[in-house]
């Protein structure tokens, strides 16, 4: 069961052109420590592509959590990270950790679940806060 959903689509080249023009100022005001070691490690063209689809990305939550970046929620306290599949997840700080838990709060647990593309020249993103301990998958004998 869904609670909220947020979806975001971002110009790759918006995302190159502040790069270009405010190099690691841009990378420190907006990602983490963890996404920029991440992405640096990509040739140019894909390096924009990832910074783009992680922004869609902290956007995406942002309105999922219903405040979009306002009220103390900027986008370093969204972090995207990935799993052994390289599967994004979100992990929050901060502001966004506590806006999130004081909103969704309940005896069952929430997570946020997103899927990042990307198209040439956009980067989208959908994030749903879930019910986690809703989501199980029953097989059916016929």
């Amino acid at each position: 069961m869904f609670l909220s959903q947020g979806i975001d689509i971002v110009e790759v080249n918006r995302i190159k052109d502040l790069y270009e023009r405010y190099g690691l100022t841009f990378l420190r005001k907006v990602y983490t420590e963890r996404e920029v070691d991440k992405v640096m490690k990509n040739c140019f063209k894909k390096k924009i592509q990832k910074l783009s689809g992680i922004f869609a990305a902290k956007e995406a939550v942002s309105k999922a959590i219903g405040y979009g970046f306002s009220r103390g929620i900027y986008p370093k306290n969204i972090e995207i990270r990935y799993d052994q599949f390289n599967k994004p997840f979100i992990y929050l700080h901060d502001k966004a950790e506590k806006t999130f838990n004081k909103k969704f709060i309940s005896k069952q647990k929430k997570n946020i679940s997103i899927s990042i593309s990307h198209e040439k020249n956009y980067a989208i993103c959908i994030a749903t806060i879930i019910k986690t301990n809703l989501m199980r998958t029953k097989i059916c004998k016929t």
